[in-house]
C-alpha cells in the first residue's frame, strides 16, 4: 500500500487543520460534529457515516463541475470510475478510493456502514483516520490547483413532504426512558450486540441532538428491516462479497431470491409483505414508503446517505420523531402499535383513494348548491364508504396497475377542476346579474349554461362512478382488469379517452369561456365511447 499512500498528506492533530472545505456547505458542520467527542471518542461508525456521505457528494460535485452540469452516476462505484474523477484526482487517489469504497469486493466501507451491517466494535478507528487523511489530501490538491468546484443544491428542509404525515406521529415522544428499559430487556443475543447504538439514539433524541440522531438511526432502521426479512423468509442476511446486499429496497420487493449454488436460484413470494400473516408491519411499512421510498416524500435514507442534504435540515424534531416511531415499531412490532392504523399519503393508490372521497363530496355539494337538487345522490356511496374503512394496498402490486392508476388520478383531478370552474362561473355571472351588469345576450348565455349543467353533471358523475369502480377492482380483484389482454387494452383506451374528455371539460368550463355547446358535445362523445369501451358495468 506504500505506493498509494506516499502521496497523501498527514494533517496536524487538531481538526481545524483538516482541509474539508472543498466538500462544500456541510464541511463546517462536519467539523463541529467530529469535534464533539474527537477522533478517539468511540464515534467511529458515526463519523464514518458522516464522512463517507459528504465525500460521495463532494466527488459528485467534482463530476458535475467537469461535465458542466451533467448529473453524476447514482452509484458511488460508478462515479469513482469516471474519467472526470480520474482527471481531477489522479490515478493513485482513484485506486485508493476504489479500495475503500469501490465495490463489494473492496473494503466497501461506505455501503457496509450505511446499510447497517457493522456492530459498534467492528469498524477499527484507523478507517476513520484514513478517510480523514484521504479527504484532507484531496482538499490540498484542490487548493494547490486552485480548482473551483460548482456545488449542486442541497435539500434545505423537509417541511413540504412532512405536511402529509399525521400530526400525532410528528409530536415529540416524551417517555423515551421507557424505551431504554425495553432495550435493556431484549434477550436476543444477536440484537444485544447493537444495543449500544440504540441507547445512544435515545440519548441523542432526549438531548435534541437531531442531526446525530438521524444519521445514526437510518442504518439501524435498515438493520431491523433486514433482521425481520431474513427471519420471516428464512434467508441469509449477511453481507457477502459475491452477492448484492439485502438492503431496504430488497425488503420491499415482491419476491425473495436465494442462491442454492453457483447456478440455481430459488424465487418465492416475499412473506413479510403478506399482511394477513404479519399485520403488525403494515402501518409501519406504509410510513416507511412515505418517508424513505416515495418519489414525492423525503427520500430520507437516499438523500442523507448520498450527502445531498444540508445537515441543518436534519435539526428537525418532527422528522426525528417520525423516524423514531418507525424504529420503535420495528424494534418491538407486537408491542409498539402507534403506527398500526397509518395509511400511505404519498403512494399513488393512497392519493387516488383520497381524491375519490374528496370529489364524491364535491359532486354531492355541487348538486345541492348549484343544481339546487337535494334528492338522494345516485353515486355508488356504499363502495366509497367501505373503501374508507380499509387501508389501500401499495405493496406487491401488479406491474400494469400504476399506468391505470395514473390515468385515474389525472381524470379525477380534471373532474374536480371542472366542478370548481362551473361553481366559479355561476357565482361570477350570478353576481353580475344581481348587479344588473349582464346585457341581454349574456343573460341568455347564463340561462343556457344553467340548463346544460344537469347533463354535464350527469356525465361527470358517470365518469366518476366508472373511475371509482375501476379503482376498487384494481385494489380488490385486479385480475378482472389486468389478466385479459383485450380487456386491459380496452380499459386503457377508455381511461385515455376519459382523460382527454375531462381535460376539455376543464377548458370549456372556465368562467371566461362560453363553450357550453362544446361541453354538451363532450357529453355525447363520452357516452359513445363509454358504451363501447367500458366493460365493468355489471362486474
Amino acid at each position: 500500500m506504500l505506493a498509494i499512500f506516499q502521496n497523501t498528506r498527514i494533517p496536524n492533530a487538531t481538526h481545524s487543520s483538516y482541509k474539508l472545505d472543498w466538500m462544500g456547505l456541510n464541511s463546517k458542520k462536519c467539523l463541529e460534529l467530529l469535534k464533539t467527542e474527537g477522533i478517539e471518542g468511540g464515534k467511529v461508525v458515526e463519523n464514518t457515516l458522516l464522512l463517507t456521505s459528504l465525500l460521495e457528494n463532494a466527488l459528485a460535485n467534482v463530476y458535475y463541475t467537469e461535465t458542466n452540469g451533467r448529473q453524476p452516476p447514482h452509484l458511488l462505484r460508478d462515479l469513482i470510475c469516471t474519467q472526470e474523477i480520474r482527471k481531477v484526482l489522479g490515478e493513485d487517489m482513484v485506486i485508493l478510493l476504489k479500495i475503500l469504497m469501490g465495490s463489494p469486493n473492496s473494503i466497501n466501507i461506505r455501503n457496509v456502514v450505511w446499510h447497517g451491517f457493522p456492530k459498534p466494535y467492528e469498524i477499527p478507528d484507523y478507517y476513520e483516520k484514513v478517510l480523514l487523511t484521504l479527504i484532507h489530501t484531496i482538499g490540498c490538491q484542490i487548493y494547490d490547483y486552485k480548482y473551483s468546484i460548482k456545488e449542486r443544491p442541497l435539500v434545505k428542509d423537509f417541511f413540504q413532504p412532512l405536511q402529509y404525515i399525521d400530526n400525532g406521529i410528528k409530536q415529540k415522544i416524551k417517555d423515551i426512558n421507557k424505551f431504554k428499559e425495553n432495550i435493556e430487556q431484549i434477550d436476543n443475543e444477536f440484537a444485544k450486540e447493537y444495543s449500544q447504538y440504540w441507547f445512544k439514539l435515545c440519548t441523542y433524541y432526549q438531548d435534541e441532538q437531531y442531526i446525530e440522531f438521524i444519521i445514526l438511526i437510518l442504518p439501524q432502521i435498515e438493520l431491523l428491516l433486514r433482521l425481520h426479512y431474513g427471519y420471516i423468509n428464512n434467508v441469509d442476511i449477511n453481507a457477502k462479497l459475491d452477492e448484492y446486499y439485502i438492503t431496504m429496497d430488497t425488503v420491499f420487493e415482491t419476491e425473495t431470491i436465494s442462491q442454492n449454488n453457483d447456478t440455481d436460484k430459488d424465487c418465492n413470494l416475499n412473506k413479510i409483505l403478506d399482511f394477513n400473516l404479519y399485520p403488525q408491519f403494515e402501518g409501519t411499512f406504509h410510513l416507511i414508503y412515505d418517508i424513505f421510498l416515495s418519489p414525492n416524500g423525503c427520500r430520507l435514507r437516499d438523500k442523507v446517505s448520498h450527502g445531498e442534504v444540508d445537515l441543518s435540515a436534519l435539526n428537525n424534531s418532527q422528522l426525528a420523531s417520525v423516524v423514531l416511531h418507525i424504529f420503535l415499531c420495528l424494534l418491538k412490532p407486537l408491542n409498539y402499535t402507534n403506527l398500526n392504523d397509518y395509511e400511505s399519503k404519498l403512494h399513488l393508490n393512497g392519493i387516488n383513494k383520497k381524491l375519490i372521497q374528496e370529489y364524491h363530496k364535491k359532486l354531492q355539494m355541487f348538486k345541492i348548491d348549484i343544481l339546487q337538487n337535494e334528492s338522494e345522490i345516485t353515486l355508488q356511496e356504499a363502495i366509497i364508504t367501505n373503501l374508507s374503512c380499509r387501508r389501500v394496498s401499495i405493496f406487491q402490486r401488479p406491474h400494469k396497475e400504476s399506468e391505470l392508476m395514473l390515468l385515474i388520478k389525472m381524470t379525477l383531478e380534471n373532474i374536480g377542476g371542472t366542478l370548481d370552474n362551473y361553481r366559479e362561473a355561476i357565482a361570477i355571472r350570478s353576481t353580475q346579474l344581481a348587479q344588473r351588469e349582464l346585457h341581454s345576450k349574456r343573460r341568455k348565455t347564463l340561462e343556457k349554461l344553467q340548463n346544460s349543467l344537469p347533463q354535464i353533471y350527469s356525465t361527470l358523475s358517470q365518469m366518476f362512478e366508472s373511475l371509482n369502480k375501476l379503482f376498487n377492482l384494481l385494489q380488490n380483484d385486479h385480475q378482472v382488469v389486468l389478466n385479459e389482454g383485450d380487456k386491459l387494452a380496452k380499459t386503457l383506451r377508455y381511461l385515455k379517452h376519459s382523460r382527454t374528455i375531462s381535460e376539455n371539460f376543464v377548458k370549456y368550463s372556465h368562467y371566461e369561456s362560453n363553450e357550453w355547446i362544446k361541453s354538451l358535445d363532450l357529453c355525447r362523445k363520452f357516452e359513445e365511447f363509454y358504451n363501447k369501451l367500458y366493460l365493468y358495468e355489471h362486474s
